[in-house]
């Protein structure tokens, strides 16, 4: 992407960087306005409020985002409308910013080299400011990391915290307390916000801690990246590592009901955190005994790259491991070893293989519980009419609110279930008859094609029956 492409929407040149990994923090000369990844909504507008933007000047403008896939040919995000839609939050927010007067840079973030870390990398704005009486002055613009950091770049020691013991009070003079000018609410939101700069903290050191292997001249490439990717995931097994999407934790703490559960579980780039939960709450609920069995699945060991026939055979693509799981320590090594095995190579999944090999191995299972990626098609739909056990399916790290129609078709197709944080379809039978071939599912329409048997979203009816100009 070429920065210069925008400068029709902002009327001046605009300087694109690389830089492998960017930790950016609020400080008295910058404000980091967060996005998730992909989206352009502003996650934390109030730290902008309408009191600093009238006593600091902006004089920069960073527009933070990943370049992943690092080949631009392969990018599957709509940079064409995702940055101008960006540019509009921000301007939104804060009109003044369309100053001509602005230096605007775009920077792409180099060093991801999986989903899962692209959409867990920083992305959106960082705005430098001096204040308003001073505008000659300055600050340290060094809040890009530029290297790979390690824990002396990010951890204080004791020794340079300095302690000021404040005077007697009997030698200052009598002064009435000045009340606290703050709101409740304001105080709230203070509160709030400096437990999330902690929070951040820790993920910074915890990151600085994997970013370690990088180092090891004995691993391969991939060989690093799995061992930052499992140390993440054990910074959120332990606790460590706080989380944005906690929906698989409450969905399964939402049905104290279930029992004996054989789980189908997709382990590929983008679904680490999500079976990282999983495992968290069996370990937290182990005397309940709800999870009885795991199979784990990769779609292939990356037969796509690894193979000498890079293709999938539907029914034979492999790469679906079965584990007894008692102890955290047998998890965590079959965790490892499927991801050094392959991250699939491609969105599609096996995960109909994957649920079939599981109710194989499982023939007693209470339930089959599948956690997938809500987004990826499923690759071996041509094996459903073998499924004949209900299936509750988790579709996780939803972009939008659409589940991809595979997800419904398999539960309808066995009388199963699609369970969402905030919403929940249950089909009482297989093949249910529905009511004119449609359902409406979490404020998006499906439809059931009759010929083919699956579902796909239905499009948009518009509101008013006459064309608009």
């Amino acid at each position: 992407m070429h920065g210069q492409k925008y400068t029709v929407l902002l009327d001046m040149p605009i300087e694109l960087k690389q830089i492998p990994v960017v930790y950016p923090e609020n400080s008295d000369s910058t404000t980091v306005l967060r996005m998730a990844y992909a989206e352009s909504r502003i996650k934390n507008p109030e730290d902008w409020n309408m009191s600093l933007a009238q006593t600091r000047q902006v004089y920069r403008i960073e527009v933070v985002y990943t370049q992943y896939p690092f080949d631009t040919t392969n990018w599957v995000t709509r940079y064409g409308k995702l940055m101008p839609a960006r540019l509009e939050a921000i301007f939104t927010l804060d009109p003044s910013l369309k100053d001509p007067n602005l230096k605007w840079n775009f920077v792409a973030q180099t060093n991801c080299r999986t989903s899962w870390q692209a959409q867990n990398y920083f992305h959106g704005v960082v705005l430098y400011h001096t204040p308003r009486h001073i505008p000659n002055e300055m600050p340290n613009e060094n809040i890009f990391v530029s290297k790979l950091p390690n824990a002396q770049d990010t951890v204080i020691s004791q020794s340079e915290i300095v302690t000021i013991s404040p005077r007697k009070r009997d030698t200052l003079p009598h002064l009435e307390p000045v009340p606290d000018p703050r709101t409740k609410a304001m105080r709230e939101l203070e509160a709030a916000e400096a437990k999330r700069q902690d929070q951040d903290e820790l993920r910074k050191q915890r990151y600085s801690e994997i970013y370690q292997a990088e180092e090891a001249d004995n691993m391969s490439e991939y060989g690093r990246m799995v061992h930052r990717e499992m140390g993440i995931v054990k910074g959120i097994l332990s606790g460590e590592l706080p989380l944005e999407d906690s929906s698989v934790f409450r969905i399964l703490d939402r049905h104290p009901e279930w029992s004996d559960l054989a789980v189908v579980m997709d382990w590929t780039g983008s679904m680490y955190p999500y079976g990282a939960q999983l495992v968290r709450w069996h370990q937290l609920n182990l005397s309940k005994g709800v999870v009885k069995h795991l199979a784990v699945f990769n779609d292939g060991d990356d037969r796509r790259r690894n193979d000498i026939m890079p293709n999938k055979p539907i029914g034979h693509t492999g790469g679906v491991y079965f584990l007894e799981p008692d102890n955290l320590e047998s998890i965590i090594a079959l965790m490892e070893t499927v991801m050094l095995n392959g991250d699939g190579g491609d969105l599609p999944e096996n995960d109909l293989e994957a649920v079939l090999s599981a109710a194989k191995e499982y023939p007693s299972a209470g339930k089959l519980l599948l956690i997938s990626d809500g987004n990826s098609r499923v690759r071996d739909m041509a094996l459903l009419s073998y499924l004949n056990v209900p299936v509750i399916i988790i579709p996780c790290g939803l972009k939008q609110q659409e589940i991809h129609p595979d997800y419904l078709t398999m539960a309808w197709h066995t009388g199963g279930s699609v369970l969402l944080e905030g919403d929940e379809l249950h089909f009482k039978e297989p093949r249910q008859e529905l009511r004119r071939n449609q359902i409406k599912f979490s404020r998006v329409r499906y439809e059931l094609n009759p010929l083919t048997n699956q579902f796909f979203v239905s499009e948009r009816q518009r509101a008013l029956s006459w064309p608009l100009h």
